[in-house]
C-alpha cells in the first residue's frame, strides 16, 4: 500500500495547484475526480465557491456522514519551480506540499478507493478536497459547511508530527484600526495627544487584557492568547506629531476565550482610545475535549500501529478544522513533516503506510 500511496503523492506534487492559480487548482480536481470514475456506487459531488472548486466523494448519497475524511489541495507559490518535481532521498520525500499537506491527501484519498473498492458501507464516509486554505478565505471547508454538507466526526491529516494528535488550535481575529487626534508641531507634544502614541497604547491594552505572558512566554505548550502588533503607521513629516495613525492588531485566541467576548473588549477599548475598526476578520478555534471517546479510541488505534502511546498536541497556528460545527470531532494527525512552505520542505515515506492503516483501523472500528 505505501507505494501506490507514494506513487499518487507523486502525481499530486507535480501538479503546481497553487491557490492563486484557478486553472491548476480545476486541473488537480480533475484529476482525483478521474481516480473514482471506474466506481458504478460512488456518489461525487462537485462544488465551487469564488471559483475555488472543491470535491466531495462518498459512499453514501446525502450530506451528513459518520466519518469525514478532510484535506486541502491548493498549496503556496514555490521559490522555484523544481520543487513541483519530488525527490525521493534518506527516507523522505522532498517538494512543494509534500508536506503541507498532498501526504494527507494521497492518504485519505486512497482509504476512500479501498472503501469502495471493498464496497464498504458499515459507516457513512467523506471524502472532502477543497482548494483554498492556504489563504485563509472560507471557500472551501467553511463553505461547505454553510450548505448544509458536515458530519459526526472529522479526520484531518494536517497536523506536524507523527507522535501527536492534535486536538485543538486558536482562533483568529485580525483588525485594521484608525487613530484620529489632532495634529501639532513636534515641539509642543503638551498641546495635543500624538496618534502613533495612542494606538501603540491601545494595542499594550489589549494585550494586558487578553494576553497571560507568564503562561504565553515562559510555558512549553505557551497556551495563552496572543497579541501582536503587526502592522503601524502614520505621520507625515518628522516635526509633525501625526493627526492620524492606521495599525494591524492580529489576536490568536485559545478557548479560554469567546469571539463576542472579545469582540466586546475590543469595541470598549477603540471607545476609550477614539479608534475606528476599519475592518475585522475573524475564524474560530477548534477544540475537541481531550476526554472525547472519538479521541481515546483514535489514540488506541495509533498506538496500536505505532507501538507507542501518542502525546495530545495544541497547536498555535490554524486548519480547516477550525470550520467545522462545535458537534463535529475534529481529530488532526498525519506522517511526520518538516520545513513547511520552504524550499527543503518534506514527509517521511516510511510513515505514510502507518497513517493509512491507523485511519483504516479507525473508520472500520470506531464505535458510534
Amino acid at each position: 500500500m505505501q507505494e501506490q500511496i507514494l506513487w499518487l503523492l507523486k502525481d499530486l506534487v507535480r501538479i503546481p495547484s497553487v491557490t492563486s492559480d484557478a486553472k491548476q487548482l480545476y486541473i488537480i480536481i480533475d484529476y482525483v475526480k478521474e481516480l473514482f470514475d471506474s466506481y458504478e456506487w460512488v456518489h461525487i459531488f462537485e462544488c465551487v465557491h469564488n471559483d475555488k472548486p472543491s470535491l466531495i466523494i462518498q459512499n453514501f448519497e446525502w450530506k451528513f456522514a459518520d466519518i469525514v475524511l478532510s484535506g486541502h489541495l491548493d498549496v503556496v507559490p514555490a521559490q522555484s519551480q523544481d520543487l513541483f518535481e519530488p525527490l525521493e532521498k534518506d527516507g523522505k520525500l522532498y517538494g512543494r506540499w509534500c508536506g503541507d499537506m498532498k501526504d494527507g491527501c494521497s492518504i485519505i484519498i486512497t482509504l476512500m478507493k479501498q472503501l469502495l473498492e471493498q464496497w464498504y458501507t458499515d459507516k457513512r464516509v467523506s471524502l472532502w478536497l477543497t482548494t483554498d486554505e492556504e489563504i485563509w478565505w472560507v471557500d472551501g471547508v467553511w463553505a461547505l459547511v454553510q450548505d448544509g454538507w458536515w458530519g459526526k466526526i472529522a479526520l484531518i491529516p494536517d497536523a506536524w508530527d507523527y507522535t501527536y494528535i492534535t486536538y485543538a488550535s486558536k482562533g483568529i481575529i485580525s483588525l485594521n484600526l484608525e487613530v484620529t487626534w489632532h495634529a501639532a508641531h513636534s515641539s509642543r507634544p503638551w498641546m495635543w495627544d500624538n496618534a502613533l502614541e495612542k494606538v501603540y497604547a491601545l494595542y499594550q491594552e489589549l494585550k494586558h487584557q487578553l494576553e497571560h505572558e507568564d503562561i504565553l512566554y515562559a510555558t512549553d505548550d505557551h497556551r495563552s492568547t496572543s497579541v501582536q502588533l503587526t502592522k503601524c503607521h502614520g505621520g507625515i513629516a518628522s516635526n509633525v506629531l501625526p493627526e492620524t495613525a492606521y495599525a494591524t492588531i492580529n489576536i490568536r485566541f485559545t478557548e479560554e476565550w469567546s469571539q463576542e467576548t472579545i469582540f466586546q473588549l475590543i469595541e470598549a477599548t477603540c471607545e476609550i482610545y477614539n479608534a475606528t475598526i476599519t475592518s475585522r476578520e475573524s475564524w474560530p478555534l477548534m477544540y475537541t475535549d481531550p476526554e472525547n471517546t472519538y479521541l481515546t479510541q483514535f489514540s488506541g488505534f495509533v498506538e496500536q500501529i505505532t507501538w507507542a502511546k501518542p502525546s495530545l498536541d495544541k497547536e498555535h497556528g490554524t486548519t480547516d478544522g477550525r470550520y467545522f460545527p462545535p458537534e463535529t470531532t475534529v481529530l488532526l494527525y498525519q506522517p511526520t513533516d518538516n520545513n513547511i512552505h520552504t524550499a527543503g520542505e518534506y514527509t517521511m515515506v516510511d510513515q505514510l503506510e502507518d497513517v493509512y492503516n491507523i485511519y483504516t483501523l479507525f473508520v472500520h472500528n470506531v464505535v458510534l
